[in-house]
């Protein structure tokens, strides 16, 4: 008989609990896709979601545009970003433009906003209070 221990190893939470995205504000909370700041303090990019349009702030520039939540569907789209060219910067930014219309689905839970492109987790982000 072979028996396999497992301790220690993390699993993704199962479950979706129920939330409304409109008015909220999320800070970058674990990525291995989304290329982040080199601040270690740095919360960005923090994603803004209003009633039919987002806005994300990086640390270069703000993109913002339009977004369809329905269950567990997000849809970005019509989104554009401002033009500032900051040295050493915008690895975030041209990866959160190429891949912020391939984001199809999300799930809450236990506090923490899971993005996916297609099964895949490009992020996830922990809500944070409007200032």
């Amino acid at each position: 008989m072979f028996v396999v221990l497992l301790s220690g190893c993390k699993k993704e939470n199962d479950n979706h609990e129920s939330i409304d995205l409109a008015n909220t504000r999320w800070a970058i909370y674990d990525s291995k896709e989304i290329p982040l700041s080199q601040d270690k303090n740095s919360r960005l990019p923090i994603i803004l979601f209003g009633e039919n349009d987002f806005r994300i702030t990086t640390d270069c520039n703000g993109i913002n545009g339009l977004i369809k939540i329905s269950n567990k569907e997000l849809l970005f789209k019509d989104y554009q970003s401002t033009l500032m060219h900051c040295k050493g910067k915008g690895e975030m930014e041209i990866y959160l433009m190429q891949n912020l219309r391939n984001i199809s689905s999300y799930k809450y839970s236990e506090g923490i906003l899971y993005l996916y492109i297609g099964k895949k987790m490009m992020g996830s982000f922990k809500r944070i209070e409007n200032i």
